[in-house]
């Protein structure tokens, strides 16, 4: 069993509604690269963004055109942003 909500709790301290379950998550995987071009022989990202990607960016729970779950004018905050790491760190 994960430590993790009790970690949560030390820093957002007792909540007004019961933090278990949750009502919604999210879950983004994303490689180094991911949304570049490709190498010559297509095999590996060359790390140069593709065209028009800085209109592809946005920031959760702010609105915007492409966002059709946070209306104009409301703002939609995580109560926290966890990272989780899927593999062993070598110190």
């Amino acid at each position: 069993k994960t430590p993790l909500p009790s970690r949560v709790n030390d820093f957002t301290g007792p909540l007004k509604q019961d933090p278990w379950p949750f009502k919604h998550a999210q879950i983004a995987l994303v490689a180094p690269g991911s949304g570049c071009g490709k190498t010559p022989d297509e095999k590996h990202s060359n790390f140069v963004p593709w065209k028009g990607w800085e209109n592809g960016w946005h920031i959760d729970g702010l609105a915007d055109p492409h966002n059709a779950f946070t209306p104009k004018g409301e703002i939609h905050g995580f109560t926290a942003l966890v990272g989780v790491l899927l593999s062993d760190v070598n110190e």
